[in-house]
């Protein structure tokens, strides 16, 4: 006896009421772009390839029904295909745009808290671990639908696509006064996305000018200590990062430095002071008398040392 083929046929979509208290008439379903590419998906997940395709989709008795054939070549498809064969994996929902609903009660069925899609476009269906629909799952060999066990305490998910909800954005779901308001929210986010891009614009300006203007600040104060001898050439490239760094600091310590005093006014200073008056460094150099002249004047000895090599002292 030929073994029985498992067609692994499953009921999409019916026209019941789904969970999310709408639903979906499945002779509105347009199928015409889905039959081009009768794709397979796990959860909605549109970022993984398809597991499969659907094949001999139909409408039977108000259902569409269609048989799974899953991807051999993938593993993960496999896995999916091993769960359904066991019984482990059951459901299945589609995933569609919305184009048209009907509101009114005449279409509405027991338990119906939302419109009924009138008309849809098909475009893909997963497999998945619940439903929205509850009917929508696969199909027993003898031809029911296999029930879902729910009892107190349990807690459910249900799988949720923005294709299988109806979309507060779609024109025939909103009425005059939410579009208004919708088109309201959307002008006053431009206007503060504007407003912001302003702000940080006039922001960044401002710290550039201030940048600019402390630099300019810095080299003015190095330029001066550099002239009065308080710090020399070589010393600027320190100084300058100590400033950049921690400013008021720095400048209290750099002009708390003694400044140089010039030659003229150390030859003044020590009229009188016998025989280093008027003395150059290189005078008391050739003459043996530094040292002598350090020992009588500190002060004036530093302040020659400085005059002469632009350099504070080092005792």
């Amino acid at each position: 006896m030929a073994k029985k083929e498992n067609k692994r046929t499953f009921v999409l979509t019916d026209e019941s009421v789904n969970s999310y208290g709408y639903r979906v008439l499945a002779g509105g379903l347009d199928r015409a772009q889905f039959l081009k590419n009768p794709v397979m998906l796990y959860s909605h997940d549109y970022g993984l390839m398809p597991i499969g395709t659907w094949e001999d989709v139909r409408e039977e008795d108000g259902r569409l029904v269609a048989d799974a054939k899953f991807d051999e070549g993938d593993a993960f498809a496999i896995e999916v295909q091993r769960k359904v064969d066991a019984g482990v994996l059951r459901c299945c929902s589609i995933g569609f745009n919305v184009i048209e609903v009907d509101e009114g009660e005449a279409l509405k069925l027991p338990g119906q808290t939302g419109p009924t899609v009138t008309k849809a476009e098909l475009l893909e269906c997963s497999i998945c671990t619940f439903g929205a629909n509850r009917n929508a799952m696969r199909l027993s060999e003898e031809g029911s639908t296999p029930s879902l066990t729910v009892k107190p305490g349990m807690r459910m998910t249900l799988t949720q696509t923005n294709e299988a909800s109806i979309n507060p954005n779609n024109s025939n779901s909103m009425t005059e006064q939410e579009k208004q308001q919708m088109e309201q929210l959307q002008n006053q986010v431009q206007q503060l996305t504007k407003n912001n891009e302003t702000l940080t614009k006039e922001r960044d300006e401002l710290r550039e000018k201030a940048k600019k203007a402390r630099e300019t600040e810095i080299e003015g104060l190095l330029s001066a200590a550099v002239k009065d001898g308080r710090i020399g050439e070589s010393e600027k490239a320190a100084w300058k990062e100590m400033l950049s760094v921690s400013f008021e600091s720095a400048k209290t310590a750099l002009e708390k430095l003694n400044g140089r005093t010039s030659l003229s006014q150390v030859l003044e200073q020590n009229q009188g002071k016998g025989e280093y008056a008027g003395k150059s460094w290189e005078e008391l150099d050739r003459t043996g008398k530094l040292s002598a002249y350090k020992a009588h004047d500190p002060e004036g000895f530093k302040a020659l040392y400085r005059e002469t090599f632009g350099a504070n002292y080092q005792e």
